[in-house]
């Protein structure tokens, strides 16, 4: 392994040879006066989303985080007042815990508005770690402004930005090829394309529509054109009494995620302000995920100052397919799974496109005070063909029928330094789930939480996706537990410890089971000049042996460690280096068991342990007087076995993301270069990975023949 690790080596230096070459031709034409005004995702954002992904096992996802990027984007060229800045508002940052929030509101409602930016270090449980994160998208604006549209400065000060990308695999997979014993099984070409446009004032009004063709599916001119399209429109703050109103499609959440949470919401790991669910009840949709999001109608009302009504209706169709039944007097149909892809190259997936039709009314009421807030939420589902039940066994608790409804209590309350917050919800069949936190500011600079979930195995919500292990909202007990400290400006140590079990089998585990995890993180920051961290992690789970035969269902434990080292570093105002090699472990053991139920390879199996180690070097150039920029890396990988796989996240285009999984043996190249001309914003993306011991590439339709798989990419954006 460490042989082969040597020769990719040689590799490695040889690029960072030109790496440095490319440097000196660059700088060499243009002055390094500062970092450019780019719109990457701030290193903080990298992370969180990094861990997110690495947690539920993806390699990408289509979940509105363009929302969250186009604010914070905002924020930079129009600082959010603090003053005037709501809960939610502070919330939708990313950066502030709820306990700060509290602090920072009864602060200005004792003391008076903040005059000065520095005041923050006033504020309990702010320290200058945390004012240096939120500095450059916060503000003290002075003067009166009632916070609602100006109708006149949305007319003439609204700004149009078009958005314009193409993609592709450049070799063929076996689904676009044809031989005269096969027709070939996608339906359309290999060209991924997408268009976007929006109209946007301020944070206050948004109207957009979105067209997206993914590749392998067909692209018709004469009649539809793409296989999906998106329109909403967002109003804020219309007058005091109307909050917002969406039009369109749109994401919803209530609560802590137990009736509802459509789009993106961070997991484990993140932030300790990551733990508790926040945002506006209602937001725009802009993502191309087809699964994930409502269209219709929605609004907030402010009843009073203390009460706020929301409400909306959704009518769509998604996707399902159709199981017939025959019995000896007539047919019926029903849904047999939901496919979430949003793809429909094939025949089948063709034939499942739009077949089920779906109708959400939701409702929440809310109250509020300086110390907290209490809401009641509801959610009525109605489908036109009911779910069928499901014949697995460990689907025997899942939804099934052609109606749902859910109820939910969701709080949140501060007292002097404590957070607490949670949720509790119903069901239809009377079933009840509870989640319940705190956050404790036990000194400026220690931050501590606790979580707890109780997801019975029989709580149905079709919407819902809470702060927990596994996706869903059922079949989950846990506890977790997160440690922040941060001893003075330089350092930052994150930990956190999870234990949960599953009362009720799940896929590939054919018994009731646990799981474990720990996580350790330390953070040295000198000012924006060099971020260092050591990361570690390891975890516990179980599944069942593929092999078994017995009825008795024994699991064995599958445990995970990784190590990551990470550098950044910036040799001057304009290039940033990014260095990590991360070492992971994925071990077997078996349960206590006599040789009647395992049989020798079993034992074999279970004594093995797989490795991988990844290496990889970023260069980043970002000059503020040149118009070019560019982001490239080269990465080196030995990983035993897919399990031991190890993700890092990648720049991309604007709005775009990839965090890949590495695995098996190999190297891993990409290149993004951005042309910035006034208003046109031109960016291009080339990325391949070279596997030395593997002649096929993936499987079934998705296969590849040959050792690369090769990613070009291409955007145009144009603001007016």
């Amino acid at each position: 392994m460490y042989t082969n690790i040597l020769k990719l080596g040689t590799a490695y230096r040889q690029l960072s040879k030109l790496f440095l070459l490319l440097l000196t031709i660059f700088t060499s034409y243009h002055p390094l006066v500062g970092q450019g005004n780019d719109n990457s995702i701030p290193f903080d954002l990298e992370q969180q989303l990094e861990q997110y992904l690495e947690q539920t096992e993806l390699e990408s996802t289509d979940f509105d985080f363009n929302t969250i990027l186009e604010q914070l984007h905002y924020y930079l060229k129009h600082p959010l007042d603090l003053n005037r800045a709501t809960p939610t508002e502070l919330s939708a940052l990313g950066f502030l815990t709820p306990v700060q929030i509290s602090n920072l509101q009864v602060y200005i409602y004792k003391i008076g508005p903040l005059l000065s930016i520095y005041e923050l270090q006033a504020v309990p449980s702010f320290d200058k770690q945390t004012i240096q994160l939120i500095l450059p998208y916060v503000c003290i604006k002075k003067g009166l402004d009632d916070g609602t549209i100006n109708w006149t400065s949305l007319l003439k000060e609204s700004r149009s930005t078009l958005y314009v990308r193409w993609n592709r695999i450049l070799e063929t997979k076996k689904g676009y090829q044809s031989s005269p014993e096969k027709v070939k099984s996608y339906r359309g070409d290999p060209n991924h394309l997408y268009f976007r446009y929006i109209r946007s004032y301020q944070n206050k009004f948004s109207f957009g529509f979105t067209a997206e063709k993914d590749a392998g599916e067909r692209l018709s001119l004469s009649k539809k054109g793409v296989d999906f399209y998106s329109a909403h429109m967002l109003l804020k703050d219309w007058n005091r009494t109307i909050s917002r109103i969406v039009i369109g499609d749109f994401n919803a959440r209530f609560g802590q995620g137990l009736i509802l949470n459509a789009g993106y919401a961070a997991n484990k790991g993140a932030s300790i302000a990551s733990i508790k669910r926040n945002g506006a009840p209602l937001n725009r949709y802009t993502a191309v995920n087809e699964a994930s999001f409502f269209r219709g109608l929605g609004g907030s009302i402010n009843l009073s100052p203390a009460f706020q009504l929301t409400a909306f209706y959704s009518r769509r169709k998604r996707d399902g397919r159709i199981v017939i039944t025959q019995d000896s007097l007539a047919s019926s149909r029903s849904i047999g799974s939901l496919p979430i892809s949003g793809l429909h190259r094939t025949a089948s997936e063709i034939d499942a496109k739009n077949q089920l039709l779906v109708q959400n009314i939701g409702v929440q009421l809310k109250g509020t005070n300086r110390h907290g807030y209490i809401s009641l939420n509801g959610l009525y589902t109605q489908l036109s063909i009911p779910i069928a039940p499901s014949t697995k066994s460990y689907r025997q608790f899942r939804f099934a029928g052609q109606q749902q409804w859910n109820l939910s209590l969701d709080y949140g309350y501060s007292w002097r330094s404590i957070h607490f917050f949670g949720e509790s919800a119903m069901d239809q069949n009377g079933q009840l789930a509870s989640v319940n936190g705190l956050m404790w500011s036990l000194h400026p600079s220690i931050d501590l939480a606790f979580y707890s979930r109780l997801l019975p195995k029989k709580y149905q919500a079709l919407f819902g996706q809470a702060f927990a292990e596994s996706s869903g909202t059922n079949n989950e007990n846990g506890i977790y537990t997160h440690l922040s400290i941060h001893p003075n400006r330089y350092w930052l140590m994150e930990f956190y410890m999870d234990v949960w079990k599953h009362p009720w089998l799940r896929f590939q585990i054919d018994a009731p089971s646990t799981g474990a995890e720990f996580f350790s993180k330390i953070i040295y920051t000198q000012r924006k000049k060099l971020v260092a961290y050591f990361q570690f992690k390891r975890e516990r789970k179980q599944q069942s042996y593929a092999q078994y035969t017995s009825q008795q269902k024994a699991l064995y434990d599958k445990y995970k460690t990784t190590c990551r080292l990470h550098l950044n570093y910036k040799i001057t105002p304009a290039i940033e280096l990014r260095s990590r090699i991360e070492v992971s472990n994925f071990h077997l053991q078996s349960p206590i068991a006599s040789s009647v139920f395992y049989d020798q390879d079993w034992r074999t199996l279970a004594d093995t342990k797989k490795n991988g180690v990844l290496i990889y070097q970023d260069v980043i150039y970002k000059p503020i007087e040149s118009p070019i920029s560019f982001t490239t890396r080269f990465a080196i990988f030995n990983i035993d076995h897919y399990d031991a796989r190890i993700y890092a996240y990648e720049n991309d285009v604007l709005y775009q993301f990839s965090i890949p999984a590495y695995y098996n043996k190999g190297t891993r190249f990409y290149f993004n270069v951005k042309y910035q001309l006034h208003r046109l914003t031109l960016e291009a993306r080339y990325a391949q990975t070279y596997w030395v011991n593997q002649e096929t590439i993936g499987s079934g339709t998705e296969a590849i023949d040959g050792p690369t798989r090769t990613g070009l990419k291409i955007q145009l954006r144009y603001q007016f």
